[in-house]
């Protein structure tokens, strides 16, 4: 690669749940490796002066307006916003950008994952066992698109300036009343993305480069480790929850 030093490090969110502790959390844990001048977090309504402040001492922190519309993520939840880190991500100039989620700690230079011939680095969401395939490959054939899987953006990297043209594609694709292919909830920023992404060439990442929590890898050794570390008796009723969840999902459908 000509250029490793052309890159920034993205974040986004809002004064809303833990949201501002996990940032904190994964801000120091990045700047281990990477300067404050690489590092941007866009920072959405509601917010504070106080947070800013804290954010402010690890990243440049650009105070931005919602550009997304709220979609009802799942049955019982009131509409939400979700992807305002790929809406804002064709404001960045630099041709490598890395977007990572508040709930993220840094093991590794993420600088080392820049090299290769892919325009885009994710790992497979874990919602993709779950999407009717029937159903995905039709929304990519509706729009003119070859099937991906979904991608988890919790961690990416968008190389070669992709991230400009995908940003734009994003957007467009959030304004349009895309398919529900999974019965448990509608993640469509996800859905989205993937149209987006269709047509780059990819890399696929595993668990050594972007680790799941939630999936019981926080001792892999990993680039990113993604998700809240839990105790092992939250493990187990969070495991029961889904368990229940799904059963009573899969009843509603039949």
């Amino acid at each position: 690669m000509k250029n490793k030093d052309d890159f920034m490090i993205v974040y986004s969110l809002c004064d809303k749940g833990k949201m501002p502790e996990e940032l904190i959390s994964s801000l120091r844990s990045i700047y281990r490796f990477i300067d404050r001048e690489k590092i941007i977090v866009f920072y959405t309504p509601p917010y504070s002066q106080h947070n800013y402040n804290i954010f402010n001492k690890y990243a440049i922190v650009k105070q931005v307006d919602n550009v997304t519309l709220p979609f009802k993520y799942m049955s019982g939840r009131p509409p939400s916003r979700y992807g305002e880190i790929m809406g804002h991500l064709g404001e960045i100039s630099s041709s490598n950008v890395f977007i990572l989620d508040c709930d993220t700690i840094i093991k590794k230079n993420l600088q080392e994952l820049i090299g290769g011939d892919f325009d885009v680095g994710f790992r497979i969401a874990c919602s993709w066992n779950n999407i009717d395939k029937q159903k995905w490959e039709k929304l990519f054939k509706d729009h003119n698109k070859k099937p991906i899987p979904v991608p988890n953006k919790g961690f990416m990297v968008f190389k070669n300036n992709s991230h400009k043209k995908i940003s734009k594609d994003f957007m467009e694709y959030m304004k349009l009343d895309l398919a529900h292919v999974s019965p448990y909830n509608y993640q469509k920023d996800q859905y989205a993305l993937a149209l987006a992404i269709s047509g780059y060439k990819v890399e696929l990442w595993d668990k050594h480069t972007h680790a799941y929590v939630w999936s019981s890898e926080e001792n892999t050794d990993t680039y990113v480790l993604h998700g809240r570390v839990l105790n092992p008796i939250h493990k187990i009723i969070l495991r029961i929850f889904f368990k229940i969840k799904k059963k009573l999902i899969r009843t509603r459908i039949k």
